[in-house]
């Protein structure tokens, strides 16, 4: 899931055009959802590390307007 995440992530940032105010919105169906999840948590975690360019995630996280999540398996047993 590491490297969709990493793809998924880098692919929504390069088509959204970073310093644009373009908004977004994600939909995820079962593991779909699992990965939308892990590409916030991604976001969010580049923009508190020194090492990465902190605009271009910092810009997506602003311009997330909401998630939809269908089927996906939130809690594990």
């Amino acid at each position: 899931m590491y490297l969709i995440r990493e793809n998924l992530v880098q692919s929504l940032i390069d088509l959204q055009g970073a310093g644009q105010n373009c908004p977004v919105i994600l939909v995820g169906h079962c593991v779909g959802g699992l990965v939308l999840k892990e590409v916030c948590l991604r976001a969010s975690e580049c923009t508190s590390l020194s090492t990465y360019p902190e605009r271009p995630y910092k810009q997506f996280l602003q311009n997330l307007r909401g998630a939809f999540f269908y089927s996906t398996p939130h809690i594990s047993q």
